[in-house]
């Protein structure tokens, strides 16, 4: 099979992601997309628990029968090298893609061990629409050393531009803002019963 893996916080997980996961396993011709969330990003703070984030996770992916939840059994950090070689090792026989955003690819040399991430999937770097390959490719500061030596094997792929993202959402519902065509109607309905992202204190990984 062949596997795609979108990583983050999905804190909230938006109508973005989606989009961007099903614009990518179309191109690829995926089998499926697993989502792994972190329970705690090492490289931010979540305002949400992961059980939350989790729990909304679950309700938007319910209407996909080709997307899936990958949770991470492990508390405290998680890298995505340890996560990824725990896939390896459950999909032995299977293609595993690994889709970040440019901005995570520019952001490597930050991560652990990104040079063997190489060795466990096939790094698919979404971009933006409205810019060149080539363009983008080159914007993309990488050292001599670590992420420079994925450059070659990376496959930069266009995708749709979103004007979504989680910081905006969690803004508006701090500010009592609508919304609705933001996140899934059962994200949504979580939130609200919930009274998630009413305060702007973060936590750390799980309650």
């Amino acid at each position: 099979m062949k596997i795609g893996i979108l990583g983050g916080a999905f804190d909230p997980v938006h109508i973005g992601h989606l989009l961007v996961a099903r614009d990518v396993q179309e191109k690829l011709e995926l089998d499926k997309v697993l989502f792994m969330i972190a329970p705690q990003p090492p490289l931010k703070r979540c305002v949400e628990s992961y059980e939350n984030r989790l729990a909304m996770l679950k309700h938007a992916l319910k209407p996909y029968p080709d997307f899936a939840v990958c949770e991470e059994t492990r508390t405290g950090k998680c890298y995505t090298i340890d996560s990824l070689t725990a896939l390896k090792t459950r999909h032995p026989q299977d293609d595993l893609y690994l889709l970040m955003g440019s901005d995570q690819f520019a952001a490597l040399d930050a991560w652990k061990q990104p040079e063997r991430l190489k060795d466990y999937a096939r790094l698919v770097v979404m971009t933006r629409p409205d810019l060149s390959l080539k363009h983008q490719a080159s914007s993309i500061k990488l050292q001599a050393s670590g992420p420079a030596a994925l450059a070659r094997r990376v496959r930069f792929m266009p995708v749709r531009d979103i004007a979504v993202s989680s910081s905006e959402i969690r803004d508006r519902l701090r500010q009592g803002q609508d919304v609705r065509g933001m996140v899934t109607d059962s994200v949504l309905k979580m939130i609200v019963r919930k009274r998630l992202y009413r305060t702007g204190k973060t936590r750390k990984g799980r309650k």
